[in-house]
């Protein structure tokens, strides 16, 4: 039996196998570090301005200074804005380029440049979801940022399900992802659309 294991483990079809199965997940794992590693960089960049700004506006929310809360945010937005554009343009646009510069290899960096463009187009939503979640942090409504952010992430499961159940394999549950993000950012500002008038003007009495 040993040495039936051994012919087994050392014939070449065995081995080209172990040496394919090897590679795939090298590359796969090589994938997924380097998808976390840019989402995280963009995502802390992202978060540091709905930090500031749940700052700036819990502290003129608080002294009535409704105009300036809302110079605050229409200010931020705009930043935001072009962070998320430039985000779109260059994950859509060179999102094979920026993989190659970590993953060398052709089969990888392609992936990952598919993965990138699909993400590029909730680059926008996804700023608008972060700054209007500092709004709502800096008046006091924590509750509706939770509610959307919790809802649509377990609404990702189902939708990868289906995507990939239609075939669309890999990419179908990043396409969850973006629509998912997308949906964040819409829903976030109808949300705060309802409110905001009555929210601030409250606090203007």
């Amino acid at each position: 039996n040993i040495e039936i294991d051994r012919l087994v483990l050392t014939h070449p079809h065995f081995l080209n196998y172990k040496r394919k199965t090897k590679a795939r997940f090298t590359r796969i794992k090589g994938l997924s570090t380097v998808s976390q590693s840019i989402a995280v960089k963009q995502e802390n960049t992202s978060q540091g301005f709905a930090t500031a700004l749940s700052a700036f506006v819990a502290q003129n929310y608080a002294a009535r200074q409704v105009a300036r809360v809302l110079k605050a945010y229409h200010t931020t937005l705009w930043m935001t804005f072009i962070f998320g554009t430039f985000c779109t343009f260059i994950f859509i646009c060179y999102g094979n380029e920026i993989f190659s510069i970590f993953v060398p290899e052709k089969a990888a960096y392609e992936t990952g440049g598919v993965f990138l463009r699909i993400d590029g187009y909730s680059q926008i939503f996804m700023m608008l979801e972060i700054t209007i979640q500092g709004v709502f942090y800096g008046i006091g409504r924590t509750m509706p940022p939770a509610v959307i952010s919790v809802s649509c992430n377990y609404l990702r499961i189902p939708m990868a399900l289906l995507f990939v159940s239609w075939g669309w394999g890999l990419p179908g549950i990043w396409w969850s992802v973006t629509i998912t993000s997308t949906m964040k950012g819409i829903i976030c500002l109808i949300w705060f659309m309802a409110i905001k008038k009555k929210a601030l003007s409250y606090q203007a009495d």
